[in-house]
């Protein structure tokens, strides 16, 4: 037997005779003939292997954002009616980020959320459909597309750079890493690290200050593909843990000037509502002489008192 086709032995007995082809390639597609012979007997058959194929282009490995083009060919004869593409089982519309020509299947600008099970299916004049799945894999960075580190002034920070991938799985032997940060108009260059043996290629900044703040990427060199993503650094100042401010150095901080607002606020409040308490109800009643009013017995008695010496 040949390289890649076998017979199984054990079901031989049972009158099974399939041919097993692993894996099976485009130049296998044809007629295939099968002959058995008990005794005097002989006894044959036809079987036609149709191959459908499902190609990548540019080759493995597509990293992000790179175009791509999904090709499905088979040797069906007859004559190809429709073609349609799923994603993870998921009918894939031929519009905007997707675009269909021919068959193929064209992906402007590949992300991380569209690795994964790509199925073509071909449908033919004679009703034949046939079908076949890729499991395309994307190189690119783990984590957020643009992180933000968040470091203390004086503390050391590290920005990470991993890829999703070791690119041996790839076949790849070649991986360098390129930092740059561009501080005031000057853009500083690091060092170009290797390693075969790892995804990650973080960047290590020993003490910080505000003047490394900004905007930093890191360049991944995958064989001729070159990936990047950029790393935004965030430098806290104000209070430290090792040497926390004092108000008499002139360095407040947040939180003491937090606090002073606040008793601040109470203050003003506080006399407010004292002046509010000390002023009358009516003020426009402020200032007036206060008249007594005599009762109605009291009136009644200096009447009579008016009567009688009026008679006298």
């Amino acid at each position: 037997m040949r390289p890649r086709v076998s017979v199984q032995d054990s079901a031989l007995r049972n009158g099974n005779f399939s041919l097993r082809i692993d894996p099976v390639r485009s130049e296998d597609a044809g007629l295939y003939e099968a002959q058995v012979a008990y005794n005097t007997e002989v006894q044959s058959c036809q079987v036609e292997l149709g191959i459908i194929t499902v190609t990548l282009s540019p080759p493995s490995p597509v990293v992000e954002n790179e175009p791509l083009l999904l090709s499905c060919n088979s040797s069906h004869r007859a004559t190809l009616m429709e073609t349609r593409w799923f994603h993870n089982g998921h009918l894939v519309p031929t519009s905007g980020t997707f675009w269909s020509l021919h068959g193929a299947l064209s992906i402007l600008r590949p992300a991380m959320s569209d690795a994964g099970s790509w199925c073509c299916q071909l449908r033919y004049s004679d009703n034949e459909i046939i079908s076949a799945t890729y499991n395309l894999q994307i190189l690119g960075f783990d984590g957020p597309m643009n992180p933000v580190v968040y470091a203390a002034a004086g503390s050391a920070a590290d920005l990470p750079c991993t890829l999703n991938y070791l690119p041996s799985a790839f076949g790849i032997n070649v991986v360098t890493a390129h930092w740059s940060h561009l501080a005031g108009g000057h853009l500083e260059d690091w060092g170009i690290s290797q390693n075969l043996s790892s995804r990650s290629f973080p960047l290590h900044l020993p003490v910080v200050g505000p003047g490394d703040a900004g905007w930093y990427r890191c360049a991944v060199s995958v064989g001729s593909k070159t990936i990047s993503r950029d790393v935004t650094l965030a430098v806290v100042t104000g209070a430290q843990v090792s040497s926390p401010p004092t108000i008499f150095s002139g360095q407040v901080t947040f939180g003491l000037t937090l606090t002073l607002f606040i008793l601040l606020t109470v203050c003003v409040l506080i006399l407010a509502l004292q002046k509010r308490a000390r002023s009358p109800a009516f003020p426009a009643l402020e200032g007036m002489v206060a008249v007594t009013v005599p009762s109605k017995k009291e009136m009644e008695e200096n009447k009579k008192e008016k009567i009688q010496q009026t008679e006298c």
